[in-house]
């Protein structure tokens, strides 16, 4: 038999219900709290070379360990060997996974790390364009390594550079270093990116460059280079895992690092790859477990504050290029904003037409856009099988102007359209009643919205200028080019150098504070008397 609950009004339903559901949202809410007391997640976090996490192959041994593990999550922060070594010396992670064997024993030694063990390798090799304008393919020297480099530099044929203090980057140095030969613009660029992006940019650059084989193999047919030059001693990669020292979780990193050098950790590594490629990305090698006993103390931190304020009061060099260079291609994207944005805002504001709305609508939405997906869209038209390929703009300052004009132009025609919408029409009309033409009453229309429309210029330049998504896909970061504050904010932070970053991010602040108070003031300020009867 089916028994009907008595029927209550709703506003009585709750009333009875309301002391009930206070005291389950409590026992909720202190079950909740007394469970994450408790239970506290252990994590450890990992600073690893971005070739290994970009191939996979560390999202597969991350996978495994928790799934025998499952106390213990592991968090990746996959960026390039100079940053994880500045993870680690600052505590930030509690092991490192990078390719770089002298900075490793630099880091050990200083008393960051410890428990070093090189365990697994694949090879760096130099890639380039088909057509290989330098003739370096099949160089047969017993290094070729750097009888390739020296070659490129004698024939100034474009050569792309990481630049970002990676392991990779360390190795390219290497090389110049063993050949004698010295990299120079305009045919050396240094891109400030990971390897993937680099060898995007090296591809609509056809340029060479030096990276790990893996990287290059899992990117496929994206990147349009072979590989020109491979072998000898200088062009093995080798990566090593230890602790560091300042670590928050040892134990918990100690667990990780074990599991990493298993047998069943290095069965994984020795086969990743051959599915889907025909052969194994990487290679486990033979180690020793190491003996740390003659690790340094761990030397003396400096504040990266302090030096920031020292690299701005001495003038770097390297600080004002970057910021004068942000100045430049900001100020032109603003202008050219400004003279697209503006009269079209003026337009809307003014005419009366069918699709207004519409058209007001998609401006208002233009607002909206990610900048990186108006990267997206600028680096489709601009790349060489775009429609505008052959202007070969992309990566250059031109290309990052035409993103931020696109990403500005919204903010000037919206802002524009609602200060003139603001203005009482009878400015115009008292105008007109006193003689003035059309042109004249237009231009006192604008006078009187004149605040809010410098405003619309500051707010596009507030736009441009803190941008970083867009930058970084159509520049690409190269460095003497397109490197901008906020792109070399990222590449700074990546090298693990935090004091030039700081100090570039200050000047962005400073810009940013500078733009903000002169809206305030336009604000408070506000548009002039209106015309005398």
């Amino acid at each position: 038999m089916v028994e009907f609950l008595p029927y209550l009004p709703v506003s009585a339903t709750f009333r009875r219900l309301a002391p009930l559901s206070r005291w389950v949202s409590l026992v909720a809410f202190v079950s909740l709290v007394s469970g994450c007391a408790s239970e506290p997640a252990d994590v450890v976090y990992l600073g690893s070379t971005t070739s290994v996490y970009d191939t996979g192959l560390l999202d597969t041994l991350v996978a495994s360990f928790e799934q025998e593990n499952p106390d213990l999550e592991v968090k990746v922060l996959a960026v390039g060997t100079g940053q994880a070594l500045a993870l680690g010396r600052r505590g930030d992670a509690d092991l490192v996974l990078v390719h770089a064997p002298d900075a490793e024993l630099e880091f050990v030694q200083a008393g960051h790390g410890r428990n070093r063990v090189t365990f697994m390798r694949n090879d760096f090799v130099i890639a380039g364009p088909a057509e290989d304008p330098a003739a370096i393919r099949g160089i047969s020297e017993p290094e070729p390594g750097p009888a390739a480099v020296a070659t490129i530099a004698s024939a100034e044929a474009p050569f792309l550079s990481r630049g970002d203090d990676s392991g990779t980057h360390k190795r390219e140095l290497a090389l110049w270093a063993a050949s004698g030969a010295s990299p120079v613009a305009p045919w050396y660029q240094e891109a400030g990116q990971g390897m993937g992006n680099t060898l995007l940019i090296a591809s609509e650059r056809r340029s060479y460059v030096l990276t790990d084989r893996a990287t290059l193999t899992v990117l496929g047919d994206a990147a349009d280079l072979e590989v020109l030059v491979q072998g000898g001693h200088l062009l093995e990669n080798f990566y090593s895992i230890m602790m560091a020292t300042a670590g928050r979780n040892l134990a918990g990193a100690e667990r990780f690092w074990r599991w990493l050098l298993s047998e069943r950790a290095q069965s994984m590594i020795a086969s990743y790859g051959s599915d889907r490629f025909g052969a194994p990305l990487f290679s486990p090698v033979p180690f020793v477990l190491p003996d740390d006993s003659a690790a340094g103390d761990g030397g003396e931190a400096t504040n990266p504050v302090v030096l920031a304020w020292q690299l701005l009061t001495a003038g770097d060099a390297y600080v004002i290029d970057v910021v004068l260079r942000s100045l430049a291609i900001s100020g032109a994207a603003l202008i050219l904003a400004v003279l697209i944005g503006l009269p079209i805002g003026v337009g809307l504001a003014l005419s009366r037409f069918r699709l207004r709305m519409p058209v007001v609508a998609l401006v208002n939405t233009g607002l909206a856009f990610p900048p990186v997906v108006i990267g997206l869209v600028v680096y489709l038209l601009l790349s060489r099988s775009g429609p505008l390929g052959p202007l070969e703009l992309l990566y250059t300052p031109g290309a990052v102007i035409l993103a931020q004009v696109v990403l500005a132009g919204p903010y000037i025609v919206a802002v524009t359209l609602a200060a003139l919408d603001s203005v009482s029409p009878d400015v115009r009309m008292q105008a007109r009643g006193l003689g003035a033409s059309q042109w004249q009453a237009l231009l006192l229309h604008l006078r009187e919205a004149r605040a809010s429309l410098v405003a619309a210029v500051a707010a596009g330049f507030g736009a441009v200028i803190s941008e970083v998504g867009a930058v970084m896909i159509v520049g690409g970061n190269l460095a003497g080019e397109t490197r901008v504050m906020t792109s070399a904010i990222v590449l700074e932070t990546r090298r693990g150098n935090f004091s030039v970053a700081i100090a570039i991010g200050i000047v962005l602040l400073t810009i940013a504070l500078a733009v903000n108070l002169l809206l305030t003031l336009l604000h408070h300020r506000g548009p002039s008397s209106p015309i005398p009867a």
